[in-house]
């Protein structure tokens, strides 16, 4: 993929990536996809947890409750089919 930038800001991302230390502006631009995404994915997390948190009373997890779990987090670990 190739972003075409004005030629200052061009300027200020070389300044920013040599600043937090990292070897091109293509990786600190990287970085900061890949933190973007993270946060993202922990914003979804904790709403979810949230609407588990406000759904009613919880119950103890059953053997069979962990079995489930187990099952599926071998499925994602395995990826799509």
């Amino acid at each position: 993929m190739t972003i075409t930038l004005p030629e200052h800001l061009k300027d200020w991302l070389g300044e920013q990536a040599s600043r937090e230390g990292f070897p091109s502006p293509d990786a600190y631009v990287a970085d900061i996809l890949l933190r973007t995404r993270q946060l993202t994915t922990r914003e979804q997390i904790d709403a979810r947890l949230a609407e588990a948190l406000a759904s009613g009373d919880s119950r103890p997890m059953t053997d069979a409750d962990w079995q489930r779990l187990r099952e599926t987090a071998r499925s994602l670990r395995k990826g799509p089919a």
